[in-house]
Formats: C-alpha cells, sequence, structure tokens
C-alpha cells in the first residue's frame, strides 16, 4: 500500500516538474517573440513617430506581463513541489525497508546547504526566477531608452 501511495507522489512530482519546464520554455518562447517583434518593428515595420513609440511601449508591457505571469506560476509550483517533496519524505519514514533517498537528498543537498551558505543551494526554480527577472530589467532598460528618445 505504501510503496504505491510512495510511487503515485512520485510521478505527480515528475509531472509537476515537467510542467514547470514547459511553462519555462514557453515562456522563453514568448519573451524571444517579444524582442524579436521589437527588433522588425524597428529595423522594417515602416513605422515612425508615436506609431512606432507605442508600439514598441505595447509590446514591452506585454513583455512585463508575460514576465510577472512567469515569476508567479514559478512561484506556485515551488510551493506544490515543497507540498510533494514533503508528503515522499513522510512515505519514506513510514516504508520500513525504504533507503529514504529522497529524505537523504534534501538533508545534504538542501538542509545542509542552506546552513554552509544559502547561495550554496540547488533548485531551478531560483534560476528560473532569476531569468524571469533578467528579461524584467531587459524591457524596462528598453522602455527607459524609446521613452527617452521620444521625449527628446
Amino acid at each position: 500500500m505504501l510503496n504505491s501511495e510512495f510511487r503515485l507522489a512520485l510521478e505527480h512530482v515528475e509531472k509537476l516538474l515537467d510542467r514547470r519546464q514547459t511553462n519555462t520554455s514557453f515562456y522563453l518562447s514568448v519573451n524571444t517573440g517579444i524582442f524579436a517583434a521589437i527588433g522588425l518593428l524597428l529595423k522594417d515595420s515602416g513605422l515612425t513617430g508615436v506609431w512606432l513609440t507605442g508600439s514598441i511601449v505595447f509590446l514591452l508591457c506585454a513583455g512585463l506581463i508575460a514576465c510577472w505571469i512567469w515569476r508567479s506560476l514559478l512561484r506556485q509550483y515551488e510551493i506544490l513541489l515543497d507540498w510533494w517533496y514533503a508528503r515522499l519524505r513522510e512515505l519514506e519514514a513510514s516504508m520500513p525497508d525504504s533507503a529514504r533517498l529522497v529524505t537523504r537528498e534534501y538533508q545534504d543537498l538542501y538542509i545542509a546547504a542552506k546552513d554552509r551558505k544559502p547561495s550554496e543551494r540547488i533548485g531551478m526554480t531560483k534560476h528560473e526566477l532569476v531569468l524571469s527577472w533578467i528579461f524584467t530589467g531587459l524591457y524596462i532598460a528598453f522602455a527607459t531608452g524609446v521613452l527617452w528618445n521620444w521625449l527628446l
């Protein structure tokens, strides 16, 4: 009974990890598309003045919103995965012959690393969040430049 429950929980965690990875791939594509569209507008659109500026600002706003949604989803996945991993550790503790690999991974790679130095902790979510903030910074920098240029 416990082994089947453990396998079910592990499969669910794997699905959540796959969905998170798909989300990241999707938002990387969205951001790439937005920057490609801006490049196309600047190079080949023939738009000038307020039409060009307005189009670019619209795309930059869409990019900022996409980054905000991406970060929100990553935080939700982080909460979900933390909850499911806690359940896996509970199930492992109930299994008499378990090697308790999920628990050992958690203790060795998360708890011990946190005690040594927080920056040594591993985890994709941290890196994905940094990437979304890099895109956000690019959008803000680009918007500042566009608006500065338009105001001059």
